[in-house]
């Protein structure tokens, strides 16, 4: 659709899509890497660590993971995901 738009002369809505495709690599892929490691990102950027953002959301809802949250959007750091998968695999006392 966005294509047959631009081809009738209105390239708002493709313009839109590559934007909205730049900014998603941008905080995906840049922001993480230019951060370091102590930095607070967007959980979605962390992904690389081989953990998806579902897991990380599930573990900042119930505390395992330190986070911040603002506007609706979890956000945590590359050191806050690696403790948090170092203690994952922990071994936990077993309750007698």
């Amino acid at each position: 659709m966005p294509l047959m738009r631009a081809d009738d002369g209105d390239p708002g809505p493709l313009g839109e899509v590559l934007a909205r495709s730049v900014k998603h690599e941008i905080d995906r892929f840049l922001i993480p890497r230019l951060a370091g490691p102590h930095r607070y990102v967007p959980l979605g950027t962390l992904t690389d660590m081989g953990v998806t953002q579902n897991a990380l959301t599930l573990a900042a809802q119930r505390g395992r993971l330190v986070t911040t949250q603002q506007n609706g959007q979890w956000y945590s750091s590359r050191q806050c995901v690696q403790d948090y998968l170092r203690s994952r695999y922990k071994r936990r006392p077993v309750a007698t």
